[in-house]
């Protein structure tokens, strides 16, 4: 039986779309702005991009975990999630 084939395209415009505005954010000289105010800012676009676009990898690391094993996903997830956290 084949693999499904997803369609990412709508999902990656609204992800880029998200990113390059956090970008732009990070970016925008604006002294008013301390850094530390313009990571709070965008905290939450973030961790929205992260739930979404990583919701894959976290299902299949979960998958994995639940059977007391790992794969590359788990690798994914753990590597991802501590970049966010750090």
């Amino acid at each position: 039986m084949p693999m499904p084939v997803f369609d990412f395209r709508g999902s990656l415009k609204s992800l880029i779309a998200i990113a390059v505005g956090i970008m732009a954010v990070m970016l925008w000289p604006a002294p008013e702005l301390a850094m530390t105010s313009r990571n709070w800012l965008v905290l939450v676009p973030a961790a929205f991009v992260q739930a979404w676009a990583g919701a894959r990898f976290y299902r299949a690391a979960w998958r994995a975990a639940r059977h007391s094993t790992t794969n590359m996903d788990t690798l994914v997830v753990v590597g991802a999630s501590t970049a966010v956290g750090y």
